[in-house]
């Protein structure tokens, strides 16, 4: 069968829809190296998005006497790139330049995805308007992809078909000349994420007749692979797709288990073993995830297998590694502990587990580069000890996870006690400007009381003020904060960098903290983006009093004053108008269940009153916040 289209034309480019390629005697518009130093952009009414990422490269890169880039604008361009066009050189453009190019959407468009779950459509049309693009181009387009479909898509358009629910099938005998685009475009895929995807599944039978053509594209399907994401359920069976994609190159392994219903159903963790260990010497990224099944709930425990917990002694270069999903056991951390570049580590392990290991490995030199530790563990108290450990004293980062409270919860308070623990972990650290990200996770089980509180002291927080370098703190469940105003003034002076504070407090009552502290916390720590706290708000400041507050967040962004009580929602709005020029999310999440208040409390409690208010305050400040949510997205 004759080819109907170029192999090097881009992946979005259909042979449907090809010009006449070289089986004709033609040139394809899209074959790299058409114009090996050129690229041309037609902008239409719908690729303003492609502009975000393009004219900021552009821009750093369009010097006097500096190549540009060609840019055709129709009828519809948006006038941003009208007003933006004589800042763009109509010259040849620098291989350089065009890469900047291509980083720059790619990070443009990842930031979107993950901030507000959008897809990564700006490379699909730039791949569509772009006459021509050169080999670094290509690398970029391709660097990174979110499902298999595209490489799929480089078959001949009458070897695969797209069925119902978007399944990609394989619809025959494939030959030779079928992967000569799969062979040109596989190469340059660096990370990719095998996932069900919202632009298309493969049918079960795709793997195994890419595996059957190894010898004609050459063995590997992704020879330069290097990060891959891959759900655990794909090693079942003979796990043909995760054998397909894992080689020795791969330096990064992101493990997804199912979502958890509360069945622990049995995962194919010898073939999972069987499939990585030949490669996991030259791993540097090894992570296993799992997700709750709602927030609030425990985080899923699935039990392991020997063979897998051997497999961790298959590590050796590892960096980075994320087992929170499986409780390991202590050969295994005293195994961790030897290795000389962990640097990050994330693991659950049960009280008797750590016990053991804090009994029988003493070795002075264990974790000796490790700067992250997130550890989840049923007792904040045992963690303390672990802190004596001379590879837990140059934290920059510490977590500590509670994700399966016992029914009985009588010693709780000793057993979680952060003025204690923070004390420890003030005396452990060997420097205090080291320790940047502090959290404390401690998620309740289904059917913990909510009247077991911890309470997050000013002595408590004395203990962790001389960590200088503090960037995030985060403190969620069952807290309740017993400080004053003159804590909240304290933080700037010790925390100047401060980014993120977040504060789930449980109390009921007025707390003591009041508005004129937080402003003052505000006004110190400039560099403030994300807040969750609970004080005193009936009483914002006047005029009289405090004068123009001008602004006083900058950077603030999210905002979540939790059951704050609140008296003036008019007010209280237009300070927040005002004094945040930045914020995009205002929630007060202890009212966010309007039923819920209805139905817990009788109409003429307060709590009835701060909902109404706060209600008040969100409707009013909504469409400002959302229209600022706008001019982000169009930056």
């Amino acid at each position: 069968m004759a080819r109907s289209c170029n192999p090097r034309c881009t992946v979005l480019c259909h042979p449907s829809t090809c010009r006449k390629g070289p089986a004709h005697g033609g040139v394809h518009p899209n074959t790299p190296g058409l114009h090996p130093e050129r690229l041309v952009l037609v902008v239409l009414g719908k690729t303003s998005s492609l502009m975000q990422g393009v004219l900021p490269a552009v821009r750093s890169s369009s010097r006097e006497g500096e190549r540009g880039v060609i840019l055709r604008t129709g009828t519809r361009a948006p006038a941003m790139l009208r007003q933006c066009r004589p800042a763009i050189h109509a010259r040849n453009m620098d291989i350089q330049i065009l890469v900047n190019v291509f980083s720059n959407i790619l990070e443009v468009e990842l930031r979107k995805r993950y901030k507000r779950g959008l897809g990564l459509k700006t490379l699909s049309s730039l791949a569509r308007t772009c006459r021509a693009f050169t080999g670094p181009a290509l690398d970029e387009l391709w660097r990174v992809q979110l499902s298999l479909v595209h490489l799929i898509k480089c078959l001949p358009r009458d070897a695969y078909e797209l069925g119902k629910k978007n399944i990609i099938t394989i619809s025959r005998q494939l030959v030779h000349h079928d992967y000569d685009r799969l062979r040109f475009y596989a190469p340059r895929i660096r990370t990719i994420v095998v996932a069900p995807s919202h632009v298309g599944d493969l049918d079960p039978l795709v793997a195994p007749m890419l595996w059957t053509g190894r010898a004609i594209y050459g063995g590997t399907l992704l020879p330069n692979l290097r990060d891959l994401s891959i759900d655990i359920s794909y090693f079942e069976g003979q796990a043909v797709l995760p054998r397909l994609l894992i080689t020795p190159k791969l330096r990064k392994i992101a493990l997804r288990g199912p979502e958890w219903n509360g069945d622990e159903a049995p995962l194919p963790w010898t073939n999972l073993t069987a499939v990585i260990k030949p490669m996991a010497s030259s791993l540097t990224r090894f992570s296993l995830d799992t997700d709750p099944p709602s927030e609030g709930l425990h985080i899923p425990r699935y039990r392991t297998t020997d063979t897998f917990m051997d497999l961790h002694q298959s590590f050796y270069h590892l960096v980075d590694l994320d087992t929170h999903g499986v409780n390991i056991t202590h050969t295994v951390l005293s195994y961790l502990a030897s290795m000389k570049k962990l640097r990050k580590l994330n693991f659950g392990i049960s009280v008797d587990e750590l016990t053991q290991f804090l009994e029988t490995n003493s070795h002075e030199g264990d974790f000796p580069c490790l700067g992250e530790l997130k550890i989840d563990i049923e007792k904040l108290s045992i963690v303390e000890r672990l802190l004596e450990r001379s590879g837990f004293k140059r934290l920059q980062t510490l977590t500590v996870l509670q994700s399966d409270l016992d029914d009985d919860l009588e010693d709780l308070e000793s057993e979680w006690d952060l003025e204690a623990f923070f004390q420890a972990l003030n005396s452990s650290q060997e420097s205090h400007s080291e320790l940047r990200s502090l959290s404390i996770l401690n998620y309740p089980s289904i059917n913990g009381p909510s009247e077991h509180v911890l309470p997050f002291t000013s002595t408590a927080l004395g203990f962790i003020l001389p960590f200088s370098s503090l960037f995030f703190l985060k403190i969620t469940f069952r807290v309740s904060i017993v400080w004053t105003d003159a804590d909240l003034e304290a933080i700037p002076n010790a925390w100047p960098m401060l980014q993120t504070l977040s504060l789930e407090d449980e109390q009921e009552g007025i707390p003591s903290t009041t508005l004129k502290g937080l402003i003052q916390l505000l006004y110190g720590c400039r560099e403030l983006e994300q807040l969750m706290i609970r004080v005193d708000a009936r009483h914002p400041p006047i005029f009289a009093e405090s004068g123009d507050l001008g602004v006083i967040a900058p950077k603030l962004q999210y905002l979540d004053m939790v059951t704050s009580p609140l008296d003036n929602p008019e007010q209280f709005a237009a300070l927040i108008m005002m004094a945040f020029p930045a914020l995009t999310d205002l929630y007060c999440t202890g009212y966010d269940d309007a039923n819920n208040i209805h139905a817990q409390f009788p109409s003429h409690h307060p709590h009835q009153t701060y909902a109404k208010a706060w209600n008040t305050v969100t409707s009013q400040l909504a469409a400002v916040l959302e229209s600022r949510w706008v001019l982000i997205r169009e930056d």
